[in-house]
């Protein structure tokens, strides 16, 4: 449909036998299959891209939830939740598989692309991804690509954001009511010299980009930055502007506004405050689904009698600092590691790694903890967890992400 593909059974009652509750398709498709790594299934055509499904998930009408299981043999898919769910659970029972389309946004075999960013603008219904190239050990680039998000079409080539001999860690956010993607980035002019934090406007409709705006204006080492933007449609000197946040390594953790005059113009650094003056902070991630006038939360490690701890401060879209600091994660729990945040603005959730069992990080497997928290007025309140979402013994479970959808909220992580 226009809201795009969904795939998901309905049980009102209970099947008639017994055992696992399996879904079965005879699927017909000129494209080669393939089971993935995480179990999924997988139907590509090589160079254009293709559907994935994976990760199934049975609810039952209390909210009771269980991870299914998929199978692919040849044409015949099945789509599989366990007997001991099936069978205490209260109907009816939902069976939803995640299911997207996949295509690619870079196409090069020769050249390494990584550290991936995406963001939409609703106006001109348009994607832009955002990527770092390596070409050599002295040579590297941030590219960016728009995409139609009706049809996964690249739309136009790649834009060239800045080729440089060290770039790193691009961000992107969009401001709507401008119809303009900012891209932030990490880079040097060559290995051996200090990082700066840099960013440029691109126009959503035209892809035309702005001049290169230098962000940072300290004298230490800037990296590690993260980008918010502004979903809102109307356009007002409130609503034209993105939050970075970044590193330095002399000024410690700071939050700046950068903003856009009209579509795809020069940003323009409006305002500056340090978040945190320990130049030791790291991982600093900010929300980017809450509303204008909500608040904006930024998460950060840093270490804290010896083991790194999990902290949050929220901030407006003028950085004034509307909530204290507060501890999501002290230093006498599991070291927590590489952290995302997101929400509606009031309420949030924290992902972050630890290491299993407690050990420090870099010493043992990581996995992936969830915990809530909510702006009550003068402190942060914990709401949930923290939650387990990814704890296989001894697999490495690292890189999360989330996204506030609503009423749910989407964690990703990498898992080798």
């Amino acid at each position: 449909s226009a809201d795009g593909l969904e795939l998901s059974w309905l049980f009102e009652a209970p099947v008639a036998g017994s055992g696992d509750l399996v879904v079965r398709y005879d699927v017909e498709t000129s494209m080669a299959s393939s089971v993935t790594a995480d179990g999924g299934a997988c139907f590509a055509l090589e160079g254009v891209g293709g559907v994935s499904i994976g990760a199934v998930t049975g609810v039952d009408a209390r909210g009771v939830s269980v991870a299914g299981e998929l199978e692919l043999h040849g044409s015949t898919l099945e789509l599989r939740l366990p007997q001991a769910f099936v069978d205490d659970a209260v109907f009816p029972v939902l069976l939803d598989p995640l299911i997207g389309t996949q295509f690619l946004a870079t196409t090069s075999a020769t050249y390494d692309d990584s550290r991936p960013d995406v963001a939409y603008d609703g106006s001109n219904d348009v994607y832009l991804v955002v990527y770092r190239r390596v070409f050599s050990a002295t040579s590297q680039a941030i590219r960016a690509q728009r995409i139609d998000a009706s049809t996964g079409a690249m739309i136009g080539g790649f834009l060239s954001v800045q080729s440089v001999a060290s770039a790193d860690n691009p961000t992107v956010a969009n401001i709507n009511s401008r119809d303009t993607f900012i891209v932030a980035w990490e880079a040097a002019p060559s290995i051996f010299s200090a990082k700066d934090i840099s960013c440029r406007a691109i126009n959503a409709a035209s892809g035309v980009m702005s001049p290169i705006t230098i962000v940072s204006s300290g004298v230490g080492d800037a990296h590690s930055p993260d980008i918010s933007g502004d979903n809102s449609e109307a356009s007002s000197a409130a609503t034209s502007g993105a939050l970075i946040t970044y590193v330095d390594s002399v000024g410690g953790l700071l939050l700046m506004r950068v903003d856009c005059a009209t579509p795809g113009a020069q940003p323009v650094v409006a305002a500056a405050v340090t978040i945190s003056s320990h130049t030791g902070a790291k991982h600093p991630a900010l929300s980017k689904s809450n509303p204008g006038d909500g608040i904006f939360a930024v998460a950060w490690c840093e270490p804290s009698l010896g083991s790194n701890a999990l902290y949050v401060r929220g901030y407006d879209r003028t950085l004034a600092s509307v909530m204290p600091l507060g501890v999501v994660v002290a230093s006498s729990q599991p070291e927590p590691g590489r952290c995302d945040i997101d929400g509606d603005g009031t309420n949030f959730v924290v992902l972050y790694e630890v290491s299993e069992s407690g050990a420090p990080l870099g010493t043992a497997a990581t996995d992936i903890f969830a915990r809530g928290i909510r702006a009550d007025s003068v402190a942060w309140a914990f709401t949930s967890g923290p939650t387990p979402i990814a704890s296989l013994a001894n697999i490495e479970e690292k890189d999360p992400a989330i996204a506030c959808c609503g009423a749910k909220y989407l964690a990703l992580y990498s898992r080798q």
